[in-house]
């Protein structure tokens, strides 16, 4: 199953003339990656963890998807068909 809150938080940003830093909004994307649910490339929202590893100075960037939608709770399903 899939949810619209990404699409609709992001509009609402710009629609109802939120501002940041004494600016209007114009555009909003929020971080997201793209998945395969049910054969089809869906949007899920994601979060970054920047991490250092054994033997590297330089540090990565690694993002990590929501297996629900943090906003309504909508369990995101696998590209098998399963939860996630």
């Amino acid at each position: 199953m899939s949810c619209d809150c990404l699409e609709k938080l992001e509009k609402k940003l710009v629609d109802e003339g939120i501002q940041f830093s004494n600016r209007k909004i114009m555009k909003a994307r929020l971080r997201s990656i793209f998945a395969f649910e049910k054969n089809k490339m869906v949007r899920r929202p994601c979060i970054e963890m920047i991490v250092q590893l054994e033997g590297l100075k330089k540090e990565k960037t690694v993002e990590i998807a929501h297996g629900h939608c943090p906003f309504c709770g909508t369990l995101y399903e696998t590209k098998e068909g399963g939860e996630s």
